[in-house]
């Protein structure tokens, strides 16, 4: 009997872990170790019900697009465009609370949401990564920037209304010459 038990509870540790390491597996993006499109866009609605619930909540949202992507790609290999991308993923995981939420949007796209901050203060964020990727690289043979759309989340919009706003601000750091920052319109 103390054989079955042991043997029992050998296998429910395994199962248990294994059972954890999955749901990191399926929240994960593989590639940088963010969260995910899917795991972001929950992140979302969390704090978009959080807006609904507390009337002095705010919450502010970051679109990181890498500018000229392509370029890295075509010019170094894709094996090079993935260390950006991981090494991006670990300066915005650096330069940002543990209460943030980072995580690959998609392609050469970041999110980050930041609890509990209003549009001025998630500016300043947002200069701060804009600084610290420019500096990075600027060290090295490639020359990566980031463009940022930046809003604050709106009570009365949707999410998807929401980061439309925002993804419009980035696509306008985009034409105004990428390496900026460019705030969402109401």
């Amino acid at each position: 009997l103390a054989l079955v038990l042991v043997t029992f509870g050998w296998h429910y540790y395994n199962l248990k872990r294994y059972n954890t390491k999955l749901l990191e597996l399926s929240v994960t993006d593989k590639l940088t170790g963010l969260f995910n499109r899917q795991k972001t866009d929950e992140k979302l609605m969390e704090e978009k019900n959080r807006l609904q619930r507390y009337p002095d909540y705010h919450c502010s949202v970051l679109l990181i697009d890498v500018d000229f992507f392509k370029t890295v790609n075509d010019t170094y290999g894709h094996q090079m465009g993935d260390t950006v991308l991981k090494g991006l993923a670990d300066l915005f995981k650096t330069h940002s609370r543990q209460t943030d939420v980072i995580g690959r949007w998609g392609g050469e796209e970041f999110m980050v949401i930041l609890p509990h901050m209003t549009l001025d203060r998630a500016l300043v964020v947002a200069e701060n990564l804009r600084r610290c990727v420019e500096d990075f690289y600027a060290e090295t043979d490639i020359s990566v920037t980031i463009s940022v759309g930046v809003g604050e989340m709106e009570r009365t919009l949707s999410v998807h209304e929401n980061i439309a706003r925002i993804d419009s601000a980035l696509y306008q750091a985009k034409a105004l010459g990428r390496n900026r920052i460019s705030i969402a319109q109401g």
